[in-house]
């Protein structure tokens, strides 16, 4: 089932072992694992910890996990993005996993949603995607999922992983990221859910100038061009380029 899923499983013991020990887990933190699997990351887990949950959708997985690890786990069948940590428990909690291709996204912003009892979180995705959640601004990789990020995490590179430390081996190299819950959003803004749809909009028509792109889904262009004249931001610049403070001071000048 896992090739179905878009899983590569992990084979390499060391990089195993390297992915848990960046996790740093606390004695008082409880762990939560996206995906099991065959239990290469859950193995150097069982002993770590308050609590360690491990959420797994194969029931052949599920089934080989409880049977391997006993009561050193706690297996919840089902799929990850169906989870609240607030039912889980207070927290914090991190969260670890080597994220399945098909559902990295939702995943990732999944982690967005659940970040006020993340504590952090290291994670293992296609580089391709790695690039696009850490890319700066000005970036060609950088989109609206690195912004959702960044608002909420500070991330960093742990370590590439090649094809070959997986069974069967993908066709592109892995990159393993830390992302650490900021104490408070990277910047305040006064309304988030008119932030991050002023982000979706700009990134939407990313080739676009902010003011053609804007005015296309948030308003006429000529309330888009002073909302981003008040920013004092060029309205032929693009999405990417702009900094989170940028989209922030945009946003404010919007009513959606």
């Amino acid at each position: 089932m896992g090739r179905r899923l878009g899983q590569h499983w992990l084979a390499d013991r060391a990089v195993a072992e390297r992915i848990v020990e960046s996790l740093a887990l606390r004695a008082d933190e409880s762990v939560v694992e996206i995906g099991g699997g065959r239990g290469a990351l859950t193995e150097h887990l069982a002993t770590r910890g308050r609590r360690r949950v491990v959420i797994e959708l194969d029931d052949d997985c599920a089934d080989g996990l409880t049977r391997r690890f006993g009561e050193a786990i706690e297996v919840q069948r089902g799929d990850v993005l169906g989870v609240r940590l607030a039912e889980l428990g207070p927290g914090p909690w991190a969260i670890v996993g080597n994220l399945p291709y098909y559902a990295t996204s939702p995943i990732l912003l999944w982690l967005c949603a659940q970040s006020a009892l993340i504590s952090r979180a290291v994670v293992m995705m296609q580089a391709e995607v790695a690039e696009r959640v850490l890319a700066p601004p000005a970036s060609r990789e950088r989109g609206r999922l690195s912004v959702a990020l960044q608002y909420r995490f500070r991330g960093r590179r742990v370590l590439q992983v090649a094809p070959g430390s997986f069974a069967p081996p993908p066709a592109v190299n892995s990159t393993v990221i830390e992302l650490v819950a900021r104490p408070e959003p990277a910047v305040v803004v006064a309304d988030e859910k008119r932030f991050f749809a002023v982000v979706e909009a700009g990134f939407r028509h990313r080739r676009k100038t902010l003011s053609t792109a804007l005015s296309s889904t948030v308003g006429e262009r000529a309330v888009v061009d002073a909302a981003l004249a008040a920013a004092e931001v060029d309205p032929k610049r693009r999405a990417e380029t702009l900094t989170m403070a940028e989209w922030a001071a945009v946003a404010e000048g919007l009513t959606l």
